[in-house]
């Protein structure tokens, strides 16, 4: 299975403690010792060939999608953590070579509080203040999430909508196919915790991703990357806070 994110070590932790990584105010609920906890869990994966390295990831897939490689087309990598939304683009991937894509309940660590699943939206519409027409912006926004036509119109194409109504409507259309609609489905009936809006900013993102490329290549231990996780994702909110002020 291929796990080369922090993502995926905010995961395991999330199930042990039940907490989301950073708060609504971008603050890191969890400790040193939790985070150093989930990377010598990753450590563990990789040196048990549950998953491929870090190292192996940067040299392979780069910053593309691991969906595109020959391991994972030819069937040596059998499993994905990713978001609901991007599911669509691995099973379109595995279609010429006979493979179906599924969605099966995710690992549980031993004692956990939560599945570990983490939910944030996907893509998000917004009005600017500074919008010469905000009125007319409000009906076609309207238009597209709720009215039938424009839930038609729009699609999928910017991800499954959380509107029950609006996806009833899209399955019913055919517009939905059957990997989306088995995510969806799980995300709904799994419980998970919800990840705050600082959490994919991208100073916050180059944070603690620096921190996992460094860890997964063997620059630093998990202690020293806890403590850099906590130093790194702090300056960046502060960063980021300091912007919007």
């Amino acid at each position: 299975m291929e796990f080369s994110s922090f993502l995926d070590i905010i995961c395991y932790i999330t199930q042990k403690t039940g907490k989301s990584f950073l708060d609504a105010n971008g603050h890191i609920n969890y400790s040193e010792a939790q985070i150093k906890d989930g990377f010598d869990w990753y450590k563990k994966m990789v040196n048990t060939g549950a998953t491929p390295s870090r190292k192996w990831v940067l040299d392979t897939v780069g910053s593309d999608s691991v969906a595109a490689t020959k391991e994972f087309l030819n069937g040596e990598i059998t499993g994905v953590f990713d978001w609901t939304a991007l599911m669509s683009s691995y099973a379109t991937n595995l279609k010429p070579t006979g493979m179906k894509l599924d969605v099966p309940p995710f690992p549980l660590a031993k004692g956990a509080k939560t599945a570990g699943v983490l939910q944030k939206p996907t893509m998000l519409f917004s009005i600017s203040k500074h919008s010469q027409h905000p009125k007319e912006a409000a009906k076609l926004l309207n238009f597209i999430l709720n009215d039938p036509a424009g839930v038609k119109a729009m699609g999928t194409s910017r991800g499954m909508p959380v509107n029950t109504k609006a996806q009833k409507i899209l399955e019913k259309s055919n517009a939905v196919d059957d990997i989306t609609k088995q995510s969806v489905d799980y995300m709904a009936k799994t419980k998970g915790v919800t990840e705050s809006r600082y959490l994919e900013l991208s100073q916050v993102n180059d944070a603690y991703a620096q921190v996992t490329d460094s860890f997964g290549v063997g620059n630093i231990n998990s202690t020293q990357a806890a403590k850099q996780v906590i130093s790194k994702v702090n300056a960046a909110v502060k960063q980021v806070k300091s912007k919007i002020n």
